[in-house]
């Protein structure tokens, strides 16, 4: 699935959360990356992590994970690896509530 250009003006990057082992299936799991700026609700840090893009910052929605075709995801624009724990924890608190 292609984001229509009205979705794509609310969610200007996604995280792809799906494991590299899985990359030959024909969809990836993805969070919505939104500046929080936009954000009408609180953070919840834990579940929600901060990320800065071209000197802005963004929030992770975990809550709102979607499957998007393979072939609708745009050039990578920032390694996230780092943060790699700190992505994992908020799954894990999104699945176990901790």
């Amino acid at each position: 699935m292609l984001l229509d250009d009205a979705l794509a003006a609310q969610i200007p990057f996604v995280l792809d959360i799906q494991s590299r082992l899985l990359s030959p299936m024909a969809t990836r799991v993805v969070a919505p990356v939104i500046p929080r700026r936009r954000l009408a609700t609180a953070v919840v840090e834990r579940l929600n992590p901060c990320i800065w893009i071209d000197g802005v910052e963004y929030v992770v929605v975990m809550q709102q994970l979607f499957a998007i075709e393979s072939h609708a995801l745009g050039p990578s624009v920032l390694d996230l690896n780092a943060q790699s724990h700190t992505i994992v924890a908020a799954l894990d608190t999104l699945i176990s509530g901790i």
